[in-house]
Formats: structure tokens, sequence, C-alpha cells
């Protein structure tokens, strides 16, 4: 059982402290960054990708079977729903060196940016505001047909708040 500690984020097993992580900024995401010091949180059910948050099939399996012999009052779609307005994300890219096909996808702009941390340097920062949340910082599951494609390995992190 892991031990839940509002405002101290939760470290991914699948992670160490010296992982390298980078984020791709355009630069007002970046210029907000640093005026503001603190970062952007996007709600689950914004982000660009619907499948973003998306339950396994046998998990979506499990939740209608209980649904349909009213052993709880809601359906796959509607707990998933439901579930992606309350959970906020900040997408962090894992790997030791720069990564071309991020840059593809997140620094569409010729005027982005990538910055770079460790595991340690952002969860010491995340700890240290004692942001008044559930946060963790965990490897995020490709569903397959993107996880497949040459555009995105299998290092994608999120940092999630609930």
């Amino acid at each position: 059982m892991t031990l839940i500690i509002k405002g101290k984020a939760r470290v991914d097993d699948q992670l160490n402290e010296t992982t390298i992580l980078w984020r791709y900024l355009d630069t007002a995401k970046f210029l907000d960054l640093i005026h503001n010091q603190r970062l952007f949180f996007i709600r689950g059910d914004q982000l660009e990708d619907k499948f973003e948050g998306a339950f396994t099939t046998s998990i979506r399996q499990a939740i209608d079977k209980s649904y349909e012999i009213n052993k709880i009052s809601f359906t796959a779609r509607e707990w998933n729903s439901r579930l992606r307005e309350k959970v906020f994300l900040n997408c962090w890219h894992a790997n030791i060196n720069d990564n071309m096909a991020m840059w593809k996808i997140y620094g569409r702009s010729e005027n982005s940016i990538a910055i770079t941390t460790t595991v340690q340097k952002l969860r010491d920062t995340i700890n240290a505001a004692r942001i008044p949340y559930e946060l963790a910082i965990k490897k995020s599951k490709i569903r397959e047909p993107l996880a497949k494609s040459k555009i995105v390995n299998q290092s994608v992190f999120r940092f999630i708040c609930v």
C-alpha cells in the first residue's frame, strides 16, 4: 500500500532521482513559467487527445459489468469522463538526449524551447510548494496505435495533480 500525503509528490517506481526530464514549450508558455514561477496544469478533459486517460479494455469491461449488476451507479464512460474533469496534468519526456519527435509534436513553433530537470529536482520543488492536492510523477502508458508509431517512444511521463 502506498501512503498518500497531500502536497508530497509520489514518484513512479520506474523512475530514479537522476532521470532527466524534458519539457518542450513555446516561448509564451516559457515566459509564463519564468514570470509566474509555476507550472501550467491542463485539466484531463481539455487535452487534444480524446483517448488520453482512457481505461484499458479489461478495466472498462469490469466497470461496465459492475454497473450492469447494480454494484455501481455509473458506466465506465461516465466514470472516465468524471475522472478526466478532476485530474490535472503537466507532461514531460524522459530521455538523456534531446528528441526530434518531441520537437515535432510539442515544439511546433519556430520559437519553441526545451527545458530539462531531474525527477529529484521536480519532486523537491513541488514538495517545497506544499500544494494541497495528491501529486504523482508517473510513467504514462501509451495506447497501442501511438506506441507503435515512430513519433513517440515509451518515455512520456506525467506530473499529475488530483
